[in-house]
């Protein structure tokens, strides 16, 4: 057996040039992790994706007839529109212009909540949180091109 042999795994090609290969590999992703991962887009976007999973809980609370959990659940959406509006606020000046009225209507919708006096204001007024909620992802989505 000759030295080339012994030096081959079973794939066939030899170790010389997979281990390049796989750092090579590793240490993109590695490059793309410390790059990417931390960014006020990523952080808008992770705040987008939170704020979404919190008003579906919300709406799915109230098309069950659970107005309790739903309101229990706003706390969470203010917050999440909170946190939000902070990641808003770290993004580029032509960014942040276009997005914080939408961030700040939201807002004001989230304070008009408790005025809600029956279940159907309720139901109103979250129907209309919703469309609000639903454009700001969606211009979200669309604008910092998140995933």
């Amino acid at each position: 057996m000759t030295a080339s042999h012994t030096a081959r795994r079973r794939s066939g090609r030899p170790v010389a040039v997979a281990l390049p290969a796989l750092t090579l590999a590793l240490s993109s992703a590695l490059a793309l992790a410390a790059c990417g991962g931390d960014s006020a887009t990523d952080r808008a976007c992770a705040a987008r994706d939170d704020l979404s999973t919190s008003v579906q809980k919300v709406i799915t609370d109230l098309r069950k007839g659970n107005v309790g959990d739903a309101r229990d659940q706003l706390g969470d959406v203010r917050a999440k529109v909170s946190a939000l509006g902070d990641a808003v606020g770290d993004l580029s000046a032509q960014e942040r212009d276009r997005l914080q009225p939408q961030v700040t209507d939201l807002q004001d919708q989230l304070k008009a909540l408790p005025d809600a006096g029956s279940l159907a204001e309720l139901r109103t007024a979250i129907g209309r949180l919703n469309t609000s909620a639903s454009t700001l992802l969606s211009d979200l989505g669309t604008d910092l091109t998140c995933s």
